[in-house]
């Protein structure tokens, strides 16, 4: 006689406790917790690498150094002063007539600050979507305000490894022309081209007539103005303009 196997019972499940159901939950938390602030280190040391290691300031350089207890922050170094200033990267939002408002970077806090043009490094204007770095924060009543900013850009160029960007670089504006002081000392008969003795130093420049301009006059004890320049006839005079 044939005996029929039986089927297995089924298992009874197993339901978690409230006390388990708790613990799982906080370990749960917990991790993602790590996992948050992983990320958010990574992305602050991202930050922070990009950033130069030395920005202009006045006659003096501020150096990098090292992360800023402000989130998204990278403190810098006045080495004349031995003052620190916490410096953001930042997205320019809006511009106006007189001011921008940038966007910082990893400071949730901050949020929109305000820039004044003339707060700019250089007095370079910005368009919406450069980038800034600002610093000097202070808090005014309409909000903060960034009394320090630097143009910041990052070329398109690749440094030769494929999918890695090139480090961004502060490209700062070229420095204007000094302008040098001197009185027309001598004239050519022809009126065509003139000397101009340098204040201070007595060393003579070539000016010809087409570089007076903003009605300096080539005549002989006219006191003028002028960029210095080397040429084929020597130093010479260029953009000579009047001089009170």
């Amino acid at each position: 006689m044939l005996l029929k196997t039986l089927p297995k019972p089924p298992k009874t499940p197993r339901y978690l406790s409230r006390v388990e159901m708790c613990e799982n939950g906080g370990v749960a938390r917990d991790r993602r917790r790590e996992q948050k602030t992983e990320t958010q280190q990574k992305k602050g040391k991202q930050m922070k690498d990009s950033m130069p290691n030395a920005l202009p300031n006045g006659k003096g350089i501020l150096s990098k150094a090292g992360a800023a207890p402000e989130p998204g922050g990278t403190r810098y170094l006045d080495m004349a002063t031995g003052n620190h200033t916490t410096v953001f990267e930042a997205l320019v939002i809006t511009t106006g007539a007189r001011f921008s408002m940038v966007a910082v970077k990893g400071n949730q806090v901050l949020n929109k600050v305000r820039v004044d043009h003339d707060a700019v490094f250089g007095g370079e204007r910005v368009a919406v979507g450069d980038t800034l770095l600002v610093g000097a924060i202070t808090m005014a009543e309409p909000g903060p305000l960034a009394t320090k900013a630097w143009p910041f850009r990052a070329p398109d160029s690749r440094n030769g490894q494929q999918g890695a960007p090139q480090r961004p670089t502060f490209v700062p504006p070229p420095p204007r022309p000094v302008r040098h002081v001197g009185t027309v000392t001598r004239v050519h008969p022809s009126g065509k081209f003139a000397e101009v003795l340098e204040d201070g130093t007595g060393h003579r420049f070539f000016a010809h007539h087409t570089t007076f301009v903003n009605s300096a006059k080539m005549m002989t004890g006219f006191r003028v103005s002028f960029t210095p320049a080397k040429t084929e006839r020597g130093a010479a005079a260029l953009d000579i303009r009047p001089h009170n």
